[in-house]
């Protein structure tokens, strides 16, 4: 549902009663509009028009982060303003799931894939290590080099795009290592034949 909503439990029902679809397709009666102004400890206002709708919590939608420059710091559980550069601290709280799903209900697997959730959450690097195995495989000689291959500007842009994923999500980091073949800030093995005779 698009627009900043805040939520009121035990509200009376009115002829002006409207229903909206919440991502996992329930249904969420709203009951019109009401315009506040918030104080959230950043020396200044936000004013918003909210959507009163029958549930209990309150929520802001990233359509006021984006109208008021505000950024949502995860790690340190902290908002700031990009206006004035102020933090303020937030308050975590115990609540009970809202039942977000990336999956439609009727599709025909979805009790499948209820079974195994790990099949559509992205692990990345995120796993934790149970053993202490270090693997690694040592090598003589100067690296051996290859010719620089020119991409078209369609591949290069795709591949520094996807590098830079790769690199945010740390499932790569930069190297210095002379068996790396540089591009940019970062750097690439290539499997040859010529490197390793054994592919």
């Amino acid at each position: 549902m698009r627009g900043t909503m805040f939520f009121f439990g035990k509200l009376q029902k009115s002829s002006d009663v409207a229903a909206a679809d919440d991502v996992n397709s329930s249904v969420i009666r709203t009951y019109g509009t009401k315009h506040l102004t918030l104080d959230l400890g950043l020396r200044r206002s936000f004013p918003w028009t909210f959507v009163i709708a029958d549930a209990s919590r309150p929520i802001l939608h990233a359509d006021f982060m984006e109208r008021f420059e505000s950024l949502i710091e995860i790690k340190n559980r902290r908002l700031i303003d990009k206006l004035t550069s102020l933090k303020v601290n937030g308050k975590t709280c115990s609540c009970p799931s809202i039942g977000l799903t990336t999956i439609v209900a009727d599709f025909p697997y979805h009790i499948l894939l209820l079974e195994f959730p790990n099949i559509t959450k992205p692990a990345l690097n995120c796993l934790p290590v149970n053993h202490s195995t270090n693997y690694c495989i040592l090598t003589t000689g100067p690296p051996v080099c290859n010719k620089p291959r020119r991409l078209s500007p369609e591949k290069l842009k795709a591949l520094k795009t996807e590098f830079k994923s790769l690199l945010e999500q740390g499932i790569l980091r930069p190297s210095k290592n002379p068996w790396a073949s540089p591009m940019g800030n970062f750097s690439i093995f290539l499997k040859t034949r010529e490197s390793n005779p054994y592919l």
